[in-house]
């Protein structure tokens, strides 16, 4: 069983609406009538500023790949930085998710959960990265390889 990730931010952040319900130890509800229509420039805006946030922490999670050792690692790393730019890695608490970013390594097809598992050369993984910032979501991923790996995933992947 995982365990929730409890961080001591150095920065204020605005979490997303499903962690009300966690912080007061109730089960998170996430219902999708409760997200709304996109109808203003404003609107726009700020899902663009949330996008590039979520691009941003992609880009960074990347790089994490090639000093970290594992998921966890990255993982704690990422969040940090995320809620150091003003953002909220949003996997945390939604439907129940554990962590910050999902990786999903080699076999894994989706939403896999970072684990001190050590990363191998050989090892391609997805990573999946999604920020809230205010009040709207960014969401994106990539799939990056560890060392030298098959021709055939190479090619997959580049």
């Amino acid at each position: 069983m995982f365990e929730m990730v409890h961080y001591q931010p150095k920065k204020q952040f605005v979490a997303p609406p499903w962690m009300n319900s966690i912080m007061k130890n109730e089960k998170p509800v996430f219902n999708s009538r409760d997200v709304a229509k996109v109808t203003t420039e404003e609107e726009l805006k700020g899902i663009r500023s949330a996008s590039r946030a979520a691009a941003e922490a992609l880009r960074f999670a990347v790089e994490l790949t090639k000093t970290c050792t594992n998921g966890h690692d990255l993982d704690v790393k990422l969040t940090e930085e995320i809620i150091e730019q003003g953002g909220y890695p949003s996997g945390i608490g939604f439907m129940g998710f554990p962590k910050s970013v999902c990786i999903s390594p080699n076999d894994v097809l989706v939403h896999g959960i970072p684990t001190k598992a050590p990363f191998n050369s050989g090892d391609w993984m997805n990573l999946d990265v999604t920020v809230f910032k205010d009040g709207f979501f960014g969401d994106n991923s990539t799939t990056v390889t560890i060392g030298e790996v098959d021709p055939e995933i190479s090619r997959l992947v580049s």
